[in-house]
């Protein structure tokens, strides 16, 4: 069964929710705090920029440190 998580992402200044496919997530880059997807969104872009609370976040999640929800 698939499982989603919700982010926040920055777009053009403004804050948008986000709900993710975990197994779309190709690879997050700590950093800049991107994350890459597999499959590109309605834009064309495959990628999505967030803070870094949410990483910290998605750290746990991904890690199976902390339920999502």
């Amino acid at each position: 069964m698939a499982k989603f998580i919700r982010v926040t992402n920055i777009s053009q200044g403004i804050d948008v929710d986000t709900i993710l496919n975990v197994d779309d997530i190709g690879h997050i880059s700590i950093g800049p705090n991107v994350i890459f997807t597999r499959t590109p969104f309605a834009d064309g872009t495959n990628r999505i920029y967030v803070r870094s609370k949410e990483i910290e976040r998605l750290e746990k999640i991904l890690l199976g440190e902390e339920n999502d929800g």
